[in-house]
Formats: structure tokens, sequence, C-alpha cells
């Protein structure tokens, strides 16, 4: 109990000496720092949505090519490739990409 009142009386104190301008605390803000934080910060996710756009725009371009393959006859591997639920998946991440 005396250790926790003492532990009490310690930091009123601080705090009044904090308060009577005892010691003195100051943020500086460097505003070049941070705009340099800013416009790298800003580089990046521009990086990443250019990355983003070059990998979704490969994909489509892949998609595209695959699909216009086709012979005269309707086979079962063309029904197959098309009716399948990983083709279905891929057709509705290409309609789909224009639209996130």
């Amino acid at each position: 109990m005396k250790k926790l009142l003492s532990l009490i009386s310690n930091l009123f104190q601080w705090l009044s000496n904090a308060l009577k301008g005892g010691e003195s605390w100051f943020l500086v803000i460097d505003e070049v720092v941070i705009a340099q934080e800013d416009f790298a910060n800003q580089q990046r996710q521009l990086e990443q949505r250019r990355d983003q756009s070059i990998r979704q725009d490969g994909f489509n371009r892949r998609y595209e090519s695959q699909c216009f393959m086709s012979s005269d006859r309707l086979t079962f591997t063309e029904i197959w490739t098309t009716l399948s639920p990983i083709s279905v998946f891929k057709f509705l991440r290409y309609a789909l990409s224009d639209v996130v």
C-alpha cells in the first residue's frame, strides 16, 4: 500500500513539473520528410496498380486467344473446356475484370 501511495505521489510530482515547464517536450514535424514519404507511398501504390493491370491484361489476352481456337465441328473436348467449372470461373474473372 505504501509503495502504491509513493508511486502515485511520484507520478503527481512528475506531472506538476511537466506542467510547470520543468521538462519541456516539443514535437517537430518536418514537412519535407512527410512529403517525401507521401510521394514514396503514392509511387508504390501506382506501381502496384500498374503491375496488377499488366497481370490482368496478360490474363485477358491469354483468355481471348484461347477462346478463338475452334474447329469446324464441336468436339467433346471443346464442350468440356467451355463448360467446365474452371472455364466458367475464368470467364467470370475475364468478364468482371473491367468492373473491379
